[in-house]
């Protein structure tokens, strides 16, 4: 069964591993303490088996080399000590503290004989409860060879560590229950500010985006949380007041034709009597204002596709120039109406991009029509160029019109935000042709800006990379021939 409860995951997670630890620790604590009590018998037998050997030579002499007076005599000295002492003249037992168990005394003496040095510790399991320890020393006393034999049973040790494993295996459920308590206190206390921030954010609409969490002096993995929910918010925020302006700009755009629509239809059904000229001009607004109310409708839904990502791109290499030179002749009898004229700069080799030819004549259609929509009559002029530089192709549109005015710049990019007539000073266009533009050439990988002011009118720039092969020669060719053009 999965446990979905964070908290008390951590609490769990907290007492494993704090049972591991304890476990790791017990293990090495029992062993540490094992070794160290064996130790400190080992070392006991062998100062006890050094002064017995002593005493056993001084005897041997005050005794005139009597070897069992002398054995009795270093027994009933080392009686005193809690450890077996026994003097051996090869399997033969001289004299011993307490009776040495049956086959012991032989296996005493081999281990003696085959010792290299005249000491030797041997643990011996078959010998009491729990074991027993034994220090062996090999001394010759006027020519003869005897054995000394000091031995400790493990009984004590073995009561110790039954002490402290009873001491362990009692302790570990109370340590661990304290351990799970505190975890969970730790764990409530980690989490708290989770839990306000879960209220806050259930607090924030979209009529209070502007609402921030505030946690305090919460961990810095939970500040870093906030930090990038609040983040999260700002982005929510933004888009929710560019969502609202768009919805009252488009509404405000789309009210425009479909009032004059309504205007119209409504003077030509209340008054049939209305002369047949003033009838066709009637009619022919209506079909212009419909016109622009298509227009403005498509530029939406295509504005809405390509900000949403499921715009249709068809990318190819593609030569720039013939697009341009496309572009141009679709506008030329723009150009021609107004008696504006159009100059065009190309180089002689082609420019090669990848992107959607459709998409990029789609844009230089715009920012022409743009041009000679603000070109003076029958004075105007527009050029385009189109130049390579640093493995970038950048196309520029300059016009001798009024320009843009210094407080249209900064918002001229953005939707249903036009520049006026320099005559009548009203807006022109939906106000979504630049917008699409630079979401268009944005795509492709590139950029559109308008230049800084200069002597006369406006000039609008965008880059795209060159394409393979021809980023890497464009050094070597360079974009100086050009290829004039005039309409």
């Amino acid at each position: 069964m999965r446990i979905r409860s964070f908290r008390l995951r951590l609490t769990l997670w907290y007492v494993a591993f704090f049972s591991l630890l304890f476990v790791l620790f017990s293990v090495f604590l029992y062993g540490v303490l094992s070794r160290g009590l064996e130790r400190r018998v080992d070392d006991a037998l062998v100062a006890e088996v050094n002064t017995a050997v002593a005493m056993f030579e001084d005897e041997m002499a005050e005794s005139n080399g009597d070897p069992v007076k002398s054995a009795h005599e270093v027994t009933l000295d080392m009686r005193l000590h809690d450890s077996l002492v026994a003097v051996l003249s090869g399997t033969q037992v001289l004299a011993s503290t307490t009776p040495i168990p049956p086959g012991e005394v032989e296996a005493i003496a081999a281990e003696a004989a085959a010792a290299r040095g005249p000491e030797v510790l041997v643990p011996r399991s078959g010998w009491g409860r729990n074991g027993t320890h034994t220090a062996i020393h090999r001394t010759t006393v006027n020519g003869h060879g005897y054995v000394v034999v000091t031995a400790q049973p493990l009984d004590v040790v073995a009561a110790d560590l039954r002490v402290l494993r009873e001491v362990l295996f009692f302790g570990m459920p109370f340590l661990v229950t304290l351990a799970g308590i505190g975890g969970y206190l730790v764990a409530t206390r980690s989490l708290a500010p989770l839990g306000w921030m879960a209220e806050q954010s259930r607090r924030i609409t979209g009529q209070n985006l502007h609402t921030r969490l505030e946690i305090g002096n919460a961990a810095e993995e939970l500040a870093v949380l906030a930090a990038s929910f609040n983040e999260l918010l700002s982005r929510l925020d933004q888009s929710f007041e560019s969502m609202r302006r768009f919805v009252a700009d488009a509404s405000h755009e789309l009210r425009t034709p479909l009032t004059s629509i309504r205007a119209f239809s409504e003077m030509l059904l209340d008054d049939p009597r209305i002369a047949l000229d003033e009838r066709r001009a009637f009619l022919s607004t209506i079909v212009a204002e419909t016109g622009r109310l298509t227009r403005l409708i498509n530029q939406i839904l295509d504005l809405a596709k390509i900000e949403a990502g499921r715009g249709e791109w068809r990318l190819e290499r593609i030569d720039l120039g013939a697009v341009i030179r496309h572009s141009t002749e679709a506008t030329g009898q723009l150009f021609r109406d107004k008696g504006v004229e159009l100059i065009v700069h190309l180089p002689e080799r082609p420019v090669i991009v990848r992107g959607d030819s459709d998409r990029l004549i789609q844009v230089i259609i715009n920012l022409l029509s743009n041009a000679v929509k603000f070109s003076p009559a029958p004075a105007g002029r527009v050029e385009i160029r189109l130049e390579t530089e640093a493995g970038q192709a950048r196309v520029s549109v300059a016009d001798n019109g009024p320009g843009v005015a210094a407080a249209d710049r900064q918002v001229i990019f953005e939707k249903f935000r036009q520049s006026g007539d320099a005559l009548t000073g009203k807006p022109q266009g939906t106000g979504l042709g630049l917008p699409i533009s630079r979401q268009i050439i944005e795509h492709h990988g590139g950029r559109l800006w308008l230049e800084p002011e200069r002597g006369e009118g406006a000039c609008f720039v965008f880059s795209l990379p060159l394409a393979g092969e021809d980023a890497a020669v464009e050094e070597e060719v360079g974009s100086g021939q050009e290829d004039p053009d005039r309409r």
